[in-house]
């Protein structure tokens, strides 16, 4: 008996909650009792229990931001809901919507929302969180997702919408939860129409940044090495594109740093080869090592003096040391080199351009000048630097630049 007794000690000492002696409290057994004779069925469910009690979902007090909200404007994703989310501004674009949501479920979708809802924070004691600066209709898509409402998620989406849905999940590292139902909703396909890609026009930053963080990889070679080709600069170190129509596109400013940098070091590097390019095939001309003819000395002087031309009018001439100074796209020079063997070319279409030059007669024009030790060396170092899917469009297969590409 001492033995048991003392067992019994040590268990409640180690366990506060057992260390409590029972007190007899005749006011609130009264109470009980009076409760049971009033409501015998309430008394039976606190007694027994197999009876499962539900808990209660939290409600918002008086002084909620929810109460300024009509019923449409409310949306709940568990009804069991202990967290409220107050999302958008009524006085901007998309207003304001609230959504009861699980907290849980919640924590478990992103790092920084189980950051947010963890202790160490103010928003992990409120009932309700406001996201104003947030797109309502961005985070309705994930909520869904998040809460397994996927027959919910709409069957399209505007590019407007995807905007929004991406920079919501790049701000929340939200992308590899919500990737995968691109591909079971082909919320992209409508966009691409009769293509492979997502459209390189106008928009192709946005597809761009779409694709950017949804890791779309042949979307984002494909849209950013458009820009690469695309882009030049202006005194001022503006970055912009021009569209087919002449349209001047601005390049943005805040698209993220690792697609900018990548569009600014891929242009560089093309434009270095470019100019290695020229000054190779400037250095052939002046060696004399282009016409196996006798009267190859004929042959150099009119190599150079095209090339000279050319360059000069490029603002290749004199020769550059580096690309800081040029302006213009990768693209516009690719075009011009393409053009240049035929553009001074003495023939019938041409006889009477002040630009063009008779040649020896010993030589075949196209072998001896063929394409001035440029064109193919660009072309490959183009083809190393962009999508292939590029490569009909700007004219990077052996065949002429499509009319159509920027």
């Amino acid at each position: 008996m001492m033995a048991g007794t003392i067992r019994k000690r040590n268990q409640g000492e180690d366990n506060p909650a057992l260390n409590t002696a029972p007190t007899t409290d005749s006011t609130s057994e009264t109470s009980r009792e009076r409760q049971c004779v009033s409501n015998p069925e309430s008394a039976t469910a606190a007694s027994d229990p197999t009876i499962k009690r539900e808990p209660k979902a939290k409600s918002e007090g008086t002084s909620s931001m929810v109460t300024q909200l009509s019923n449409n404007g409310i949306v709940t994703l568990d009804d069991m809901y202990d967290l409220t989310l107050v999302v958008g501004e009524k006085e901007r674009p998309g207003g304001m919507k609230a959504f009861r949501v699980n907290s849980v479920s919640l924590r478990m979708a992103s790092p920084p929302f189980k950051a947010m809802l963890s202790g160490r924070y103010a928003e992990s004691k409120q009932s309700e969180i406001p996201f104003p600066d947030d797109s309502p209709n961005a985070f309705h898509t994930v909520l869904r997702v998040v809460h397994l409402k996927l027959h919910e998620l709409p069957e399209s989406m505007s590019k407007d919408e995807l905007l929004e849905l991406a920079a919501f999940c790049d701000k929340y590292l939200l992308a590899d939860l919500v990737a995968p139902f691109f591909t079971m909703k082909n919320w992209l396909g409508p966009h691409k129409g009769t293509g492979q890609y997502l459209p390189s026009n106008a928009d192709m930053q946005d597809w761009a940044f779409v694709a950017y963080v949804f890791r779309f990889k042949e979307d984002y070679d494909y849209l950013v090495g458009e820009l690469v080709m695309c882009t030049a600069v202006d005194p001022d170190t503006i970055d912009f594109y021009y569209m087919s129509d002449g349209k001047k596109i601005m390049l943005h400013k805040d698209l993220p740093v690792a697609i900018l940098e990548r569009i600014r070091v891929a242009r560089t590097t093309v434009l270095q080869e470019i100019l290695a390019a020229s000054n190779t095939a400037l250095t052939s001309a002046l060696a004399m090592k282009t016409c196996d003819k006798q009267e190859s000395a004929n042959c150099a002087a009119l190599r150079i003096g095209i090339l000279i031309m050319a360059f000069q009018e490029l603002g290749l001439y004199p020769v550059l040391d580096d690309t800081v100074s040029i302006y213009h796209s990768a693209y516009s020079y690719w075009k011009a080199f393409v053009a240049l063997p035929n553009k001074h070319k003495f023939g019938p279409e041409n006889q009477y351009s002040y630009r063009s030059y008779s040649y020896n007669t010993n030589c075949n024009y196209s072998k001896c000048m063929g394409d001035l030790g440029l064109v193919q060396r660009v072309r490959q170092s183009l083809r190393e630097h962009t999508h292939k899917g590029l490569w009909p469009r700007l004219g990077l297969c052996k065949c002429w630049p499509s009319k159509s590409a920027t």
